[in-house]
Order: C-alpha cells, then sequence, then structure tokens
C-alpha cells in the first residue's frame, strides 16, 4: 500500500534535483528544523522528534568532516520516518549539504531495478556529477534500464555497482552529501544489493546515506531481513528504531493540526490517546474533527489484511471481538479451526505484526498490535458475520461462568458502549445502517484478562442501540 504521508515531502524538494550551496563546518543542531517556537508547532514542523533529529544531525556532521556514515531508520507505516528524513534535510540543506532523494514504490509483483537510485543519479546528474556511460540506460526515461542479474561473477552488474558508487564518491567531493533512500521494505534485489555495495565501500568520503523502511512489514520471510542482518554488521551502519510519540507530543502534534478546525480540547485528548503516538493516524483522526475512525483510514489498515491467508483472517475477525486480549483457547473454540490452522494462522498474524502475544510468562494471548487496527477489522465484518461470531462468543463465555478469568453475569451488569462498536463501514468509508432488532451482544475483556458478556442496550423505542464510538 502507498506510504502514509503526513507532510514530509514538501520541505526537502529534491527528488528530481538537489540542493546545493556553499558547504560550511558548523555544528548543526535541531532548534532549526522542529517545531519550538513559542507558538506551538507549526504544520510543517516536526513534533517530539528532538533527540532522534540531534542524533541524526551528529551523523551528518561527521560526513561533513570526512567520516562516512549510514543509518537504517526504521518504524511503523506513519510514525514519522518521512518526516524526521526530511527534517534532517532541510537543517542539511541549510547548511551547505547536497541533499538526494529516491523513493522505491510498491509495485506488486514485479519491483522496479535500481529505482531509487535512478532519481538519486538524475538529481546528481542535474547538478553537474559526470555520470559514467553504464549509467545512462538507468536514468529516468531511458529506453531501457540494467536489468538485476544473478551470478556473484556478472561483470556487467560490477560495473553498475562500481559506477554509481562512484557519481556518490565524485559528488560528495564537491560537496557534503546526504542521500536519502525512502521506503527501502519494497527495495528490490538489485536495488538491496547495490545499496550492500555502496555501504561496505564507506570511507572517508563526505557523504551520509539515510535509508528508512517500515519495520512492521518485515514478516519473517520478507527479503529485506537479510539484507538488514549483514548490513548493521558494517562499521559506518547503525540502526534506528523509532517509536510512538510520547502521549504530551501526541497530543501537542493533534493540537497543531487542529489550530483552526474547531474542534474541542477533549475530543483532541481522546484523539492524542487513540492514535497510540502514531503521527499519521493522529493526523487523521483529526482531519475528519472526530474521535471515530474514518473511513479512509479504516481502508488504509485493511490493506495490511490482503497479504494473509485464510486462517490469518479468521483468527483476526474473531480477535477483534476482544477489546484489549483473547486467550489461545477462545481463539480455537470461537474460530472452529483446526489446531494446524489455527497455529499457521497465529503465526501469520504474529509474523506481519498484526496481532502480538501476551508477554506474561504462562499466558497464552493475544491482542492487536494497534487498538485503530482491531476497531478496522471489526467494523469491516459484515452484519450477519457480526451476530454470528458475538452470538458464538457470548455462548462461549457462557459456560465458563465460574471459570477463572471470566467475570460473572449479573442483571445489573453495565455493559460497555466500547466493546462491540457496530460503526461498520464498507471499503468505501460509508456506515453500515444496523439492521432493525438484531441483538448484538457485548462483550469485553479487562486488563487482568476477564471477560464480560451480556445483551446489547436499547433504545427508547424497545430497538437495539446503535453502537457508538467512545
Amino acid at each position: 500500500m502507498p506510504e502514509p504521508r503526513t507532510g514530509e515531502d514538501a520541505a526537502v524538494a529534491v527528488t528530481a534535483g538537489v540542493s546545493v550551496a556553499r558547504a560550511t563546518m558548523r555544528p548543526m543542531t535541531a532548534e532549526g528544523a522542529h517545531g519550538t517556537g513559542a507558538t506551538g508547532p507549526g504544520t510543517d514542523e516536526l513534533v517530539g522528534r528532538a533527540g532522534e533529529l540531534a542524533a541524526l544531525l551528529r551523523d551528518l556532521d561527521a560526513a561533513r568532516g570526512g567520516n562516512a556514515r549510514a543509518v537504517l531508520l526504521a518504524g511503523d507505516a506513519g510514525i514519522g520516518k518521512s518526516r524526521l528524513a526530511t527534517a534532517l534535510g532541510r537543517a542539511a540543506a541549510g547548511a551547505g549539504v547536497q541533499v538526494v532523494v529516491g523513493r522505491c514504490l510498491d509495485a506488486g509483483g514485479s519491483a522496479l531495478p535500481y529505482l531509487p537510485f535512478s532519481e538519486v543519479l538524475a538529481a546528481l546528474a542535474h547538478a553537474g556529477t559526470p555520470l559514467r556511460p553504464v549509467l545512462h540506460g538507468l536514468l529516468p526515461g531511458a529506453e531501457e534500464a540494467p536489468r538485476p542479474t544473478a551470478g556473484d561473477g556478472d561483470s556487467g552488474r560490477l560495473q553498475v555497482f562500481d559506477a554509481v558508487a562512484g557519481a556518490v564518491r565524485d559528488a560528495a567531493a564537491g560537496a557534503p552529501l546526504l542521500v536519502v533512500l525512502e521506503d527501502l521494505h519494497w527495495a528490490d534485489r538489485s536495488t538491496r544489493e547495490l545499496l550492500a555495495f555502496l555501504l561496505a565501500r564507506l570511507g572517508s568520503q563526505r557523504l551520509l546515506v539515510l535509508g528508512t523502511y517500515r519495520s512492521d512489514d518485515l514478516h519473517r520471510r520478507h527479503p529485506l531481513r537479510a539484507s538488514l542482518a549483514e548490513l548493521v554488521r558494517l562499521p559506518s551502519v547503525r540502526r534506528v528504531e523509532l517509536g510512538p510519540l510520547s502521549p504530551d507530543a501526541a497530543l501537542a502534534l493533534v493540537r497543531a493540526r487542529a489550530a483552526t478546525g474547531g474542534v474541542d480540547e477533549a475530543t483532541l485528548r481522546r484523539i492524542a490517546a487513540r492514535s497510540e503516538g502514531n503521527a499519521f493516524y493522529a493526523e487523521e483522526l483529526v482531519a475528519a474533527g472526530s474521535d471515530g475512525l474514518p473511513g479512509g483510514l479504516a481502508d488504509v489498515l485493511l490493506t495490511r489484511l490482503d497479504r494473509l491467508g485464510g486462517p490469518a483472517r479468521a483468527v483476526l475477525r474473531i480477535a477483534s471481538l476482544a477489546e484489549r486480549s483473547i486467550s489461545h483457547d477462545l481463539l480455537r473454540e470461537a474460530s472452529e479451526l483446526s489446531g494446524a490452522d489455527l497455529d499457521a494462522g497465529l503465526r501469520e498474524a504474529v509474523s506481519h505484526h498484526l496481532l502480538v502475544p501476551d508477554p506474561a510468562p504462562g499466558t497464552e494471548s493475544y491482542a492487536f498490535r494497534h487498538a485503530l487496527l482491531r476497531e478496522a477489522v471489526h467494523d469491516d465484518l459484515l452484519p450477519g458475520e457480526r451476530v454470528r461470531l458475538h452470538a458464538r462468543l457470548t455462548e462461549l463465555l457462557a459456560r465458563r461462568d465460574g471459570d477463572p478469568g471470566v467475570a460473572p453475569r449479573s442483571p445489573g451488569t453495565h455493559w460497555p458502549r466500547t466493546t462491540c462498536r457496530g460503526r461498520s463501514r464498507r471499503r468505501s468509508g460509508r456506515p453500515r445502517r444496523p439492521t432493525a432488532g438484531t441483538d448484538r451482544p457485548r462483550c469485553s475483556s479487562t486488563r487482568s484478562g476477564r471477560w464480560s458478556c451480556g445483551p446489547p442496550s436499547r433504545t427508547r423505542s424497545g430497538s437495539p442501540e446503535p453502537p457508538r464510538a467512545p
């Protein structure tokens, strides 16, 4: 799926060009690259990443001094990798560093060979760096680009690799150079091998290479995993895992994005909490003007299920009924999958970073990695499917009354409104209308793993109350 962008592309306009200025050797600081003003962060400023940006600026200072470096920046989709790379590029360009950007694309099963390096080379050539003839076919608009070939002794491939490394070296000799390679999780084999060739030859060049990739896309068999294992062993390469924004930073971000949107403070706080520190999720919620799940964001989240097999999808549908976590035994009984299919489905869901196992010793339960993903999966259930699954879960839990981990039901039990949201959206984002007279049991698990289930609440007219987002 396309990389969720959060305003990153506006600042370093260098995909088809290069920023060149007279190089200076003053140490760079983070103040000029992210929002620190008295009026708060603006819509194009970095929020909550001062420490990470300061570390990247130190890497860039080392590169400007003739100590080439490479940083591999990992993080979930939408967490802010591209925004951080843009802030670094803005600071670098302001200090006289050349900045070039190349991006990988999700081309389905046919990855485009050398695509990010093709963009980098085009920018360098535009700035006046001479390219060897072997690279002319690699430039955008060329009739035919070099094809990735197998075999370590292939002389044609070695000539391409050496020519790319030479072009980067020549450009860095004229002025310090920052090369940003975005979305390496979509890189084809030729791009991965060329990157390894380039990073293995880092030395005294005035060069910093920054590569970004989605860690949540790197399932167990992803081809980039093996490349990363080798790259991080190189002395000039370090890997950085970009985590979620802190609660205060997430709140500052949503306040900045909603500065002219008229969203009240209580809603902004709920949006910040529901985003769980993901900048893209926060901005999408702010754009929707409420803390409900927008259809566009739900569509983005659901594309992550497209690559899964049937057992994994079945597991996720059942797990979406649990507000927090669901036990292995309950998943097995509710899904009615065989033991082998259940294990395969769970392994695939965990490998693709959709579910996470409970780390507590002796606990066999699973939860969604992000609450908004759980909500999107639950909302995507068909009305009849939702009724059937909830009825099945209610039946199973009724049999467990009095068992450890199952809260007893009583006539006065309050069934939380957040447990079974029925605002089901089709992929177009339009809400489905609840079926009149349909009972929808409400089930929830507490932080301790205890479960409660009960009948749906009803409106004054006696019909089921339309479920609401919390």
